[in-house]
């Protein structure tokens, strides 16, 4: 029998890198990535396989789940420690993992932009830099930036809304928004990616963080949850619903994009559970191997810079393939080493430095009367 890797609860727990959540995020920079290259290969079935399956739409989806589990694990293994959540000290993590990589990309495109090496609008940019490109219409090369726009009114939205609502009300508002969104998504038109229409996705995430610890005490789950059927069969479940997204002949548009959505999140959601209880399994294992660890730490980089490189409507020659996988690559490993690695860097001493000065430094008997150290 696989061996099985046990998570402590978050009370018991401090902060660490979570297993196979980097072999999932590689999984989904790779759906996205095989989604877009597939019409730059202009093969004759290329439109037919996009009109029956969109892969990236569905790894953008499982990034959501992802970035919802991860980012509430986060804030309750802080309120477990501190017994708060330091609001400015989450912003400012986020703005050192987010933002370099981001302007770096913004920056250059503009710079390639006046050189005429590529076209975009001066109003992507405008909506880009604002993280609000979900609510535009917007063309190919900054267009996938909608997610990262998303993503990002996430963190300004539920780190605050988690701490208002507290230790015992937050999940009935995660509740609420599992209610909602399928409704906003009812009500919009079928191309919208306003937050409401997508924010069940980020709902599902923040969901399993606070079951997570749950659900192994729950029989049968234990057995439901040791089963590699289970990741197989959520996985397939997830690809079998984009499969009928584009086919309203099979399933009514108004039943996909309310029920069948939510269920996707679900097993999404299951997948990733799965997944980091069984670490030790051997799809564990292959989650959590060398190289797509590798993948997945760049998967940001990666994300940013494939979609210029994947653009089928655009003749260049870096667009066709191989080269736009080669040019994607090297320019995402650039990113990753030049900006995102020192981003990370200076974050970590930003936060040795609040840890020490948050802690209680040993008299030395060289203090002045009536003074402290620290004060």
């Amino acid at each position: 029998m696989p061996r099985r890797v046990e998570i402590r609860p978050v009370s018991e727990r401090t902060p660490q890198r979570i297993p196979s959540l980097d072999g999932l995020r590689a999984l989904s920079i790779g759906l996205v990535v095989v989604g877009h290259l597939v019409p730059c290969l202009r093969l004759g079935w290329s439109e037919h396989v996009l009109a029956a399956l969109d892969l990236g739409r569905l790894g953008v989806r499982v990034f959501f789940v992802i970035s919802g589990f991860l980012i509430t694990r986060l804030l309750l293994e802080e309120r477990a420690r501190t017994g708060t959540i330091s609001l400015p000290q989450f912003y400012l993590r986020r703005t050192l993992r987010i933002f370099p990589p981001y302007y770096a990309f913004l920056l250059t495109l503009l710079v390639l932009h006046h050189a005429g090496l590529v076209v975009v609008p001066p109003e992507d940019f405008r909506h880009a830099a604002t993280y609000t490109t979900n609510y535009f219409a917007t063309s190919w090369t900054l267009g996938h930036t909608w997610s990262l726009s998303v993503e990002e009114q996430f963190y300004l939205l539920w780190p605050a809304l988690f701490l208002l609502l507290g230790s015992r009300r937050w999940m009935a508002g995660v509740a609420v928004i599992l209610v909602a969104a399928p409704i906003d998504r009812l009500l919009q038109p079928a191309e919208a990616v306003q937050f409401g229409v997508v924010a069940d996705a980020l709902a599902a995430g923040c969901l399993l963080a606070g079951l997570h610890d749950r659900l192994a005490a729950i029989r049968p789950a234990p057995r439901l949850l040791r089963a590699s059927w289970t990741f197989v069969v959520s996985l397939a479940g997830a690809l079998a619903i984009e499969l009928v997204a584009t086919r309203p002949s099979v399933v009514p548009t108004w039943v996909h994009r309310g029920a069948l959505v939510s269920a996707q999140n679900g097993l999404i959601a299951l997948a990733i559970h799965w997944s980091i209880v069984n670490a030790g399994s051997a799809i564990g294992r292959l989650l959590n191997s060398r190289p797509l660890r590798f993948v997945g730490v760049i998967s940001y980089s990666i994300y940013l810079w494939q979609q210029p490189f994947m653009n089928s409507y655009a003749p260049a020659a870096f667009t066709t393939f191989p080269l736009n996988l080669v040019g994607a690559g090297a320019c995402a490993l650039a990113s990753y080493y030049a900006i995102e690695r020192p981003a990370l860097s200076f974050r970590r001493r930003l936060e040795r430095r609040a840890a020490l000065a948050r802690t209680p430094q040993p008299a030395t008997g060289r203090e002045l009367p009536g003074l402290t150290p620290g004060s």
